[in-house]
């Protein structure tokens, strides 16, 4: 699991162990946990299956939508991990998410796990890399934005799919190769 507690750089909190502040409930996953504490899958579950028209597939959506919903999709996910893993401001929470959802954060998260995909995911993310931003972040390089908008291509279309696990998974993967790099 990663290294995701907000203490003092290099203050060695591991999620899981005793001495852990940001330790979540009886040392149960941060998935089980996150989907105990919000009821998460059901809600998502029920938008998924009353909105979606008959017949759809989530490989329908344009790479641009995707990416829509998967940045809002990872942000949920590290806010959500944040709030059951840390005892800190609300300021220090969100100064760390953004940390991970800028564009170069992404960039260099996907180049890391960008082997791990399947051959499925790998074309939701060429296709969401090599889309036409209409426009892109005064503070990010176009490289560094169009692989961001690949990773959140994927992450949207896993979860559209109601690949929970899957998702789940890449995300812990991609923050997990940033706090090695920390």
């Amino acid at each position: 699991s990663a290294q995701f507690c907000l203490g003092r750089r290099n203050s060695g909190y591991i999620e899981g162990k005793e001495h852990c502040p940001g330790r979540h409930a009886r040392g149960r996953s941060i998935q089980a946990s996150i989907g105990e504490t919000t009821g998460l899958d059901e809600f998502f579950n029920t938008i998924r299956e009353q909105e979606a028209p008959q017949n759809w597939k989530a490989q329908q959506c344009s790479p641009i939508a995707l990416a829509f919903l998967g940045d809002t999709v990872f942000d949920l996910y590290l806010r959500t991990k944040l709030v059951l893993t840390s005892r800190v401001s609300a300021n220090a929470m969100h100064l760390k998410a953004s940390s991970y959802a800028k564009a170069a954060s992404q960039a260099r998260m996907m180049h890391a796990i960008e082997e791990r995909l399947t051959p499925e995911e790998h074309g939701i993310y060429r296709r969401g890399r090599n889309a036409k931003p209409l426009s892109v972040p005064k503070n990010a390089k176009l490289s560094d934005y169009k692989v961001a908008t690949g990773f959140e291509a994927v992450l949207g279309y896993l979860f559209l799919e109601g690949r929970d696990q899957r998702l789940t998974e890449i995300i812990e993967a991609a923050i997990a190769s940033m706090d090695r790099k920390e």
